[in-house]
């Protein structure tokens, strides 16, 4: 039942897109497994006509701070942006430009601040990444819309730049090969080869 809430049932967070491929919505859902999720949607009819595109367990902590109005229901792009405010802590956007061009930029760029990640450390923790075309990323509400996405799954808190011949793309990295899967296919991306560790 929607309204309900119970402190041992786990929350499941199910990704939804409509046939054509376009995102849906995402809906969160009270069950004791990812099946039982999916069908608690059906019977509520949150998935009419859509598509699921992927599913998983909050983590305890995410699942407490998600308000009992955004359980049970599905949960449109305005919706998704509140609920990132207020499960999501405050992070620095980090730049989606290409690499510095001087010699003297690219020292700069190599000095890590404390508690920034390292590439290495991108390598290790999220494996999966992922290129979109930085003409997909560019604009405020293709930029919200795709982190938006992204932060709903096990995506890094930043992202890096890539070059390929002309053409510049943004690197989507994720610590979960399913969520890689999911981002991938609903904006179009590239998997890259495999990082080493």
């Amino acid at each position: 039942m929607p309204g309900a809430r119970f402190e041992d049932v786990p929350l499941f967070w199910l990704n939804y897109r409509h046939s054509k491929g376009r995102f849906a919505g995402a809906a969160v859902i009270e069950a004791s497994t990812l099946i039982s999720a999916r069908m608690a949607a059906a019977v509520y009819g949150l998935n009419d006509g859509l598509d699921l595109v992927s599913g998983h367990e909050l983590d305890a902590e995410t699942a407490r701070q998600v308000p009992e109005g955004m359980i049970g229901r599905l949960l449109d792009d305005k919706a998704l942006r509140e609920l990132q405010r207020t499960i999501t802590p405050k992070k620095a956007a980090g730049p989606l430009c290409a690499a510095p061009d001087s010699h003297a930029q690219r020292e700069q760029a190599m000095t890590l601040r404390k508690g920034e990640i390292s590439q290495a450390q991108l390598r290790r923790e999220w494996p999966h990444h992922v290129t979109l075309c930085a003409e997909k990323v560019r604009g405020l509400k293709n930029s919200e819309v795709i982190r938006g996405f992204a932060d709903t799954l096990s995506v890094a808190p930043r992202t890096y730049a890539l070059r390929c011949g002309d053409l510049d793309y943004v690197v989507f990295c994720f610590a979960k090969p399913e969520d890689a899967e999911a981002f991938s296919q609903q904006f179009g991306g590239e998997w890259l080869p495999e990082v080493r560790r």
